[in-house]
């Protein structure tokens, strides 16, 4: 299932074409060119989509012209899926406001309450795409009504989403005293956690999460090169004694600890290498999360 939308231009001016397409999108960052498309995937936030030129268009009758008499389809369409995390349009809007601003388009969204034609409305997006995002969860349950889906509070979801889409810039302002690692979810004991992955007792930003994803590797007194690292998952009431002795906390957005140091100190590291935590766990893309409150909805009908 996918959210589409079309683009229309004044007839008097000539659409853009292949070579204006390609760069526009060459330049931008998180796109791949491949043929036709501009495939859209931000691998900090998990979030993907693409547009396509050279697309096939809807088929409109005779009698049912455009509503913008004065404006022609261009062959150009987006889209992006649906049964995801509200992010997911979030993150496309600030997109397709770029795309539709620099070729001065209007949109046909062919959506039930979505965009109707005309002028494109960021909030009139998100409102239809997260009603076609609504039938589309609703449609899956009802299929699978005994099926676990794995979902999670949105605030949550937009709390994650938030913290990866910063990351590396906020990586960046560090100037290399501390790794900014990326927000993940786990599928732990049958239900969705959050977690982050710290290697090796690096300096890093830590962010609260349920659990902590510790990985042994050149850490190891034994270590030899092409070892396979140890990974054992750690709730974070363990942690947060060695951050409330090594860290500071820092009030942003997201609220975190930044632990920053010239080499892991020891007793930190003797607890490490110790830690007797548990390996059964999976990291889960974001495509695998829904909105919990969506989910509620159609389990309980």
């Amino acid at each position: 299932m996918s959210y589409e939308l079309f683009f229309t231009q004044q007839m008097q001016v000539e659409p853009p074409d292949y070579t204006e397409f390609v760069a526009f999108f060459q330049d931008r960052k998180n796109y791949l060119l491949e043929e036709n498309h501009a495939h859209y995937q931000n691998v900090d936030s998990g979030i993907y989509f693409y547009f396509e030129f050279d697309a096939e268009l809807p088929e409109r009758d005779k009698d049912e012209p455009l509503q913008e008499a004065e404006y022609q389809l261009i062959p150009i369409v987006f889209d992006i899926n649906l049964f995801r995390p509200h992010v997911f349009a979030l993150e496309a809007a600030d997109e397709l406001e770029a795309f539709i601003n620099h070729f001065e388009l209007h949109v046909v969204d062919p959506q039930n309450d979505g965009l109707g034609e005309g002028l494109f409305s960021r909030a009139a997006f998100l409102k239809g795409w997260n009603h076609a995002n609504a039938f589309a969860v609703e449609a899956i349950v009802d299929q699978h009504p005994e099926h676990p889906f794995p979902c999670t509070p949105a605030p949550r979801i937009k709390q994650y989403w938030r913290w990866n889409v910063a990351r590396e810039t906020y990586e960046a302002s560090l100037e290399g005293e501390a790794y900014v690692p990326k927000f993940n979810f786990i599928w732990v004991d049958d239900q969705v956690h959050t977690a982050v992955i710290w290697g090796d007792g690096g300096p890093l930003a830590l962010p609260e999460v349920d659990y902590v994803v510790l990985v042994s590797h050149e850490m190891r007194d034994d270590f030899q090169e092409g070892d396979e690292p140890e990974v054992v998952l750690a709730p974070w009431a363990d942690i947060t004694p060695w951050l409330e002795r090594y860290g500071s906390k820092v009030e942003a957005e997201t609220d975190h600890w930044l632990v920053e140091y010239e080499g892991i100190p020891e007793d930190l590291k003797s607890w490490w290498l110790a830690y007797a935590g548990s390996k059964e766990f999976k990291i889960m893309t974001l495509d695998q999360v829904l909105d919990e409150e969506i989910v509620a909805m159609y389990m309980e009908s």
